[in-house]
């Protein structure tokens, strides 16, 4: 299997609650070393739509049509998925047909990453060794060849370099080099 992108028809923003919680659903995991449950309580009120976190009350709940960027195992990619969700959040009525081009993108920078068996959180001293410079350079081998335009090509380089922005911002992500005494923020 490869990196791809799913569809969820709605997606409702839940938050992890104790059991006891009014109105909390069991959510089942199931591994091959074992299993656990834990219980969510959708973000809006079912009644009100009013959000249960302090975020405004224009901020959707939940999301029609969500892109899932799913790993070659068909896992959700966590850092990506919240990514977009963090965007999503941000606009008054998003477009889903945006956020499922940005997900086509970090796609295709994730099947990159597993073809050339790149660890996308290892930032060596060498920038050329480093995941983005080395998908630039790839997307650009892609572009002289004819096999993507420019125009997406500058996309999706965008999209990986607005997602690792925002690794480093608001996910608080530091990249070490493979030297960690001479470690960056990437």
């Amino acid at each position: 299997m490869t990196a791809r992108r799913t569809t969820i028809r709605q997606l409702p923003l839940t938050e992890v609650v104790d059991r006891d919680t009014p109105g909390a659903t069991p959510v089942s995991i199931t591994k091959p070393e074992g299993g656990a449950i834990y219980h969510t309580v959708p973000l809006a009120h079912p009644d009100t739509g009013k959000r249960r976190d302090a975020r405004p009350q224009w901020v959707a709940g939940t999301f029609p049509l969500f892109p899932v960027v799913r790993l070659a195992d068909g896992a959700p990619w966590a850092e990506a998925n919240v990514w977009l969700i963090d965007m999503m959040e941000s606009k008054s009525s998003p477009n889903m047909l945006t956020f499922a081009s940005i997900a086509d993108d970090l796609v295709a920078f994730r099947r990159y990453l597993d073809d050339e068996g790149i660890e996308w959180l290892t930032f060596p001293v060498n920038k050329r060794q480093r995941p983005t410079y080395r998908y630039s350079a790839s997307i650009k081998l892609a572009v002289q060849a004819g096999e993507l335009s420019p125009g997406v090509a500058r996309r999706r380089m965008g999209a990986v370099v607005r997602f690792y922005r925002w690794l480093m911002t608001e996910a608080a992500f530091r990249a070490y080099s493979t030297t960690p005494e001479r470690g960056f923020h990437a």
